[in-house]
């Protein structure tokens, strides 16, 4: 029989006009552990599934992302040391009590955004720091009420509330003054008053705190913040080192050992059973 003649052909792009290839299209690997697989693989006494796993396509793609982390690691932490903040303990301090503030202020707009509390105070005519209709993207609810004209399309009326809004503009150039969640909304949840004394302890070690009247509290501030950043870049890349370190799918694969040992198809010291040999078989 004459020999076949086979054209192979790289994935590539074919540039007619310049007569030049294009770049490869990435291969990646499509493993997927199934029941059947680890079933055969353990009919196979010289290799175990775990072998399968860490020498697997899927597991060396994974593996060459190992070097580029690193490298990440490295720089982050250089540029972590070079980040000199003078008194560094102290503004340590005072940023974490400024950002532990932040967080307790989330906690209490949570209460703010329920519609039992909120729903009442949202008449026409209420000032709110508005993004569109959804009452967890209200910022905060003023104490000030507006009066709104019933008809808003002619010219003249919308000109009144315009004015109407820059007039509480210069009354409250820091901002306009807000509902207490307690005093003027009657949000009597015991978790609520706890989050507010928690808020005034922190406010008091905040106007205390030394820092917090210094001239250079700004650029020390956001010193402290950049690094506090690159410290958390630092300890994600560090997880995704230790994932990129791990066997893939070993999760998976110590769970379908599990259901095999459950089912009788493998022995708890996963030696392939009588019923999973014939699975094989039949599978085939």
């Amino acid at each position: 029989m004459p020999a076949r003649t086979v054209l192979f052909t790289s994935a590539r792009k074919f540039d007619g006009k310049n007569h030049r290839f294009g770049s490869a299209d990435p291969l990646n690997s499509a493993f997927h552990l199934t029941y059947n697989m680890v079933l055969n693989l353990l009919r196979v006494e010289e290799i175990n599934p775990e072998y399968m796993l860490e020498k697997s396509f899927y597991q060396f793609q994974h593996y060459r992302a190992l070097p580029g982390v690193v490298d990440k690691i490295k720089k982050l932490e250089e540029q972590y040391h070079t980040i000199e903040i003078p008194n560094e303990e102290s503004v340590v301090t005072y940023f974490k009590i400024r950002q532990q503030l932040a967080k307790l202020g989330k906690e209490i707009q949570e209460f703010i955004h329920k519609p039992k509390y909120c729903l009442p105070f949202l008449q026409p005519g209420r000032l709110v720091k508005v993004v569109p209709v959804m009452l967890h993207l209200l910022t905060s609810v003023s104490s000030v009420r507006l009066y709104i004209p019933k008809d808003l399309r002619p010219f003249d009326n919308r000109q009144l509330m315009l004015k109407s809004i820059q007039e509480v503009q210069k009354r409250f150039p820091d901002g306009v003054p807000l509902l207490d969640p307690i005093d003027d909304m009657g949000i009597k949840d015991p978790a609520l008053k706890k989050v507010i004394q928690k808020v005034e302890a922190f406010e008091h070690r905040m106007y205390t705190h030394p820092l917090h009247s210094d001239p250079s509290l700004e650029s020390v501030y956001s010193l402290c913040e950049r690094k506090a950043q690159i410290a958390t870049e630092v300890r994600t890349a560090k997880r995704e080192l230790k994932k990129a370190r791990t066997v893939l799918q070993m999760d998976e694969l110590k769970c379908r050992k599990r259901v095999l040992r459950r089912l009788g198809f493998a022995s708890p010291s996963d030696v392939i059973e009588m019923k999973g040999r014939v699975a094989c078989e039949i599978s085939r």
